[in-house]
């Protein structure tokens, strides 16, 4: 299946390359908290936007993808982070929402829409252009457990420092840095033994320009042309000519244990890059080939492609993929020609009211070095995500939005088919409160457990823009189809979120777990500045 996918999204590009754009607008909205689970995001309005909407943040003048949409109200939403983006309260989040019939939209020219991909749209820059500024973020919590099961309590400190774009010599160097440090009361001795088992560092860079259409950067960063690897230590060159760019990348991977420095993992790398603006519309093509070592060793050589684009009507694509060059067996060294990786969504619009989406995800599990999730969400996550998505949100009512979802999974043909629905139901604005009530169930089947789970849920502004709360009831039933064993879990959660003064929010929240014969109950606080 996923050979003959490959060819057929190749087959249908080159009608979304030559389409033409499609009615869409946009919203722009302002993060005002941001929790242990979700970010809250306040717009002047929440028309056109559905549960289930992927909402964008403007990184040079690129969109990317930060959060998607969770919850929502008349005039804010709350959803989950879809990555390792740095967001800040007070970050410009974008939501692209369908036009209605009859709303004039400003075109520009192919040749005007040349000239803005390569001196706005990419970067943008040139001496004057730069900003003066930077953002940063510094963050304090505390993960405390209590359970009834001997040995099940424990407290974690975690710190957070992030300082993006900070500009100096005249802004022609930067400094980017993202870094935690994490550890549990009763095991301070491991950190004292060494500080990679807190110390995670994700960013750490500084980058050169001497011109606007030059990048130099040294040290551990993620390059968002080449996302697909993560993050490396070494040396990344870009170059930007028209709406086109090219890089090299040279370097190594973090050591996979503990995410520190392991100069043997080396890699290296090249990539193009071109962005055309297509009157209202924009489609962006990344084509890269890379080589990955370990001790000396060709441990994986391969292409990656990304694609994405709005420009057929009513129309949004993503598409990325993995080609393997090479592999060794027994010994033996042959190149070859294997798709290893996957991923393909497009979502079609074509009212406010209807949003239909489909995927298709063959890229391996993820690997978390820091995850706050139960058990029963973890295994959630993991069974439905990969395979064949489907959903379909529609708002009936200007209050109401339900939708339906089912993802199909198959790994091979002694093993049984994945299986999973969800249907949700969100009314966004409950008489006499500023807030929405959303209600949902998830049927989920695999080759080695059945499950339900149904959840509640509540968020509303007690000050708009500087405090709110949310309120949470799920119950899990897991059956064990290989076993007796059979897990029923009811979770309770609550959480409060203050602006205690301008740049110093406070956050506390609770998750009980209670089982028939155990029960676990987190609680977190924390307190985050930002400058």
């Amino acid at each position: 299946m996923t050979k003959y996918s490959f060819y057929i999204i190749f087959l249908l590009m080159p009608a979304a390359l030559i389409a033409q754009s499609g009615s869409q607008s946009k919203l722009e909205g302002t993060v005002s908290f941001i929790s242990s689970q979700n970010i809250y995001v306040k717009f002047d309005n929440t028309d056109g936007i559905t549960v289930g909407d992927t909402l964008f943040i403007k990184n040079r003048e690129k969109l990317s993808p930060v959060i998607v949409v969770k919850h929502l109200s008349s005039k804010s939403v709350s959803g989950t982070p879809t990555g390792d983006q740095i967001i800040s309260k007070g970050d410009k989040i974008i939501a692209i929402v369908s036009g209605e019939k009859g709303v004039e939209e400003k075109s520009v020219t192919p040749a005007a829409a040349v000239e803005m991909t390569s001196a706005e749209w990419d970067y943008g820059r040139n001496k004057n252009q730069i900003r003066k500024s930077f953002s940063g973020r510094l963050s304090v919590n505390s993960y405390t457990n209590f359970s009834n099961v001997s040995g099940w309590n424990s407290q974690r400190w975690r710190y957070r420092f992030s300082l993006n774009e900070l500009e100096i010599a005249d802004s022609t160097l930067r400094f980017d840095t993202y870094l935690t440090f994490s550890y549990k009361t009763d095991g301070w001795d491991l950190v004292k033994q060494d500080i990679n088992n807190a110390l995670r560092i994700y960013n750490l860079s500084l980058t050169y320009m001497p011109d606007r259409d030059i990048d130099i950067s040294v040290g551990r960063k993620i390059n968002r042309s080449a996302s697909s690897l993560g993050s490396y230590d070494g040396f990344d060159f870009q170059y930007r000519f028209g709406n086109n760019k090219a890089g090299i990348i040279a370097g190594s991977r973090p050591d996979r244990s503990d995410y520190s420095f392991n100069f043997n993992l080396f890699e290296v790398g090249a990539y193009f890059n071109r962005v055309d603006l297509i009157y209202n519309s924009r489609m962006e093509n990344t084509l890269g080939v890379f080589e990955q070592q370990n001790n000396g060793n060709t441990d994986r050589r391969f292409l990656y492609f990304q694609h994405s684009n709005n420009s057929i009507t009513n129309i949004t694509m993503f598409f990325s993929s993995e080609i393997d060059l090479y592999k060794k067996v027994n010994g033996v060294e042959e190149n070859t020609f294997s798709l290893t990786s996957l991923y393909f969504n497009a979502r079609y619009s074509p009212v406010r009211s209807i949003n239909l989406s489909a995927s298709y995800d063959t890229r391996k599990n993820i690997i978390y070095y820091e995850t706050f999730k139960s058990y029963a969400d973890s295994l959630l996550e993991a069974e439905t995500r990969q395979g064949f998505r489907f959903r379909l949100n529609i708002r009936p009512a200007n209050k109401i939005i339900t939708g339906i979802s089912f993802g199909y999974s198959s790994r091979g043909e002694s093993i049984q088919p994945s299986t999973n629905y969800n249907i949700f139901l969100t009314y966004t604005q409950l008489p006499g409160v500023q807030g929405s009530l959303s209600a949902n169930y998830t049927r989920l089947n695999t080759n080695y457990v059945d499950g339900n789970l149904f959840g509640v849920s509540l968020f509303h502004d007690l000050i708009s823009g500087l405090s709110n709360f949310t309120l949470g009831y799920r119950y899990v039933s897991y059956q064990y189809t290989a076993t007796d064993y059979e897990l029923k879990q009811q979770i309770a959660s609550a959480g409060i979120y203050i602006n205690l003064i301008r740049s110093l929010t406070l956050t506390v929240s609770y998750e009980g777990i209670f089982e028939s014969t155990r029960t676990n109950s987190a609680l977190f606080a924390g307190l985050n500045i930002r400058f």
